[in-house]
């Protein structure tokens, strides 16, 4: 069975008509899917995507062995942002499964609708952008953060490390900070390999840069502090 990449993140059900009812709904994230569980029964509700990513993978492999060994390799304990998801109760946030076991870039973010079984709000980024054709080519470095009904996330894009605002219902691109030019910096590959969310510190967000730098960037200034 695929490892669980993550812990599992239990919220109040959405769908429920009445608080009091006091159900719940378990998150967790497989070296396959994103699998949405009733707490109380332990029933599958919802998963996504709505197909084997292994079973692709297979056609470009050896045997189903290796494609096996490589997908929980890969997902399970050598990328961490693929691991992590983020939840505002509402909907739940979290970096797409890559097409192929040797290819994590350019891997989409993508939002599930939990009031609605786990149906997809939007998915922006990959190499087309998704919804968001501004984000054409970006690399999700981490699931974003909520904060201040909006989305904030850490994207490698044009060999720049940017914080980027989006619409939490859309997934549209509302601005874009460059916090780091990696143009001759010569950053090892495994920088992409962690998962970049951004960090609350009271009016500004704290943002992880490889090499160990942090830079602290007011969301509604066009230059980190």
């Amino acid at each position: 069975a695929p490892i669980p990449m993550s812990q599992p993140r239990v919220i109040a059900d959405p769908r429920q008509d009445k608080p009091r009812d006091n159900r719940a709904l378990v998150l967790v994230r497989s070296s396959q899917r994103m699998l949405l569980i009733d707490a109380d029964t332990g029933q599958r509700i919802a998963y996504y995507p709505f197909f084997s990513r292994t079973a692709r993978w297979r056609a470009a492999a050896n045997t189903p062995e290796e494609v096996e060994q490589e997908a929980v390799g890969l997902l399970s304990w050598n990328r961490e942002q693929f691991g992590a998801l983020t939840t505002d109760s509402h909907n739940a946030y979290f970096i797409d499964t890559p097409s192929s076991p040797t290819d994590e870039n350019h891997s989409p973010l993508v939002a599930l609708t939990l009031e609605r079984e786990g149906a997809m709000r939007w998915s922006i980024g990959g190499d087309d952008g998704g919804d968001e054709p501004e984000l054409a080519g970006a690399t999700f470095l981490g699931p974003p953060l909520c904060r201040w009904n909006h989305l904030f996330a850490v994207v490698q894009q044009d060999d720049k490390i940017r914080l980027v605002k989006l619409d939490k219902k859309s997934g549209k691109l509302k601005r874009s900070i460059e916090c780091l030019d990696l143009t001759g910096h010569g950053f090892p590959a495994a920088h992409c390999h962690l998962a970049y969310t951004p960090i609350p510190a009271e009016n500004r967000l704290l943002v992880r840069l490889p090499g160990g730098a942090v830079a602290a960037v007011d969301p509604m200034e066009d230059a980190p502090a």
